[in-house]
């Protein structure tokens, strides 16, 4: 028998950092954790998972579209942190109830000078050698 698995909503970061944190939705966020993984060049630790759909992922991607890294990639902000204890303690539906739409991750969302700031020097780093090794091999 096919067992079924409910729709989880979870946050992953690197092991040891304070982020980047991925915002995602899964029925077994543990496996996913482990596919990550292999990509990531940090270890990364599941940092909790609570019930909820894709929809509820999306909201959770608009509501801190402002600290938005790549794909479902977030900058860690004190906010984020906050929220996601608060969501990890009372579910999904207290991120309903208090969180506010700020934008969409999808397209180009211009970046304020906060923002840029915001960014560790350590992250900063990583993405000059990533783009610097993707531009290598394509070429």
């Amino acid at each position: 028998m096919r067992r079924i698995y409910p729709t989880l909503v979870y946050f992953i970061k690197p092991c040891g950092l304070d982020g980047p944190i991925k915002i995602g939705a899964s029925k077994r966020p543990a496996i996913r954790v482990i596919d990550l993984a292999a990509w990531s060049p940090w270890p990364l630790e599941l940092i909790g998972a609570v019930e909820g759909t894709t929809a509820d992922e999306r909201f959770l991607h608009r509501c801190f579209a402002d600290c938005h890294s790549h794909r479902e990639w977030f900058h860690s902000t004190p906010a984020l942190r906050e929220a996601i204890r608060n969501i990890l303690d009372q579910g999904i539906q207290f991120a309903r109830s208090t969180l506010v739409e700020k934008g969409s991750i999808r397209g180009n969302n211009p970046r304020s000078v906060e923002f840029k700031q915001r960014l560790s020097l350590r992250m900063k780093a990583y993405w000059v050698r990533h783009k610097e090794e993707r531009r290598r091999a394509l070429s």
